[in-house]
Parts: structure tokens; sequence; C-alpha cells
């Protein structure tokens, strides 16, 4: 997984020092709503509609 910082405009890094903005939410890709243990022609979990996820 790769690790990508977050650019913050003046407003925003003002903001942190200042210590009123404590949190930052990043969007992330949608997640599997059904993993499941599948052992059908190889080992490993999948999302429910048969991809493979892999660990982080």
């Amino acid at each position: 997984m790769r690790k990508l910082p977050i650019l913050f405009n003046t407003e925003m890094v003002r903001a942190i020092l200042d210590g009123r903005k404590t949190q930052t939410r990043r969007v992330i890709k949608p997640q599997p709503t059904n993993p499941r243990w599948n052992n059908v022609g190889w080992l490993g979990w999948d999302d429910g509609h048969g991809y493979r996820m892999k660990a982080p």
C-alpha cells in the first residue's frame, strides 16, 4: 500500500498550528461488503463477488 502525503493549503496549515484543526479525512476505495473465505481453486479471501482480496 502506497502512503501519500496530504498537501494542505496555507489556511489549513495555520488551522493545524492554531489547534483549530484536529482531524483530516481521506477518501478511500469502496470496501468489500461480504468478505468470505474461499478455498475453491486457491486459498484466500474474496469479496463475495469472486474477486481476490489482498492483505494491506
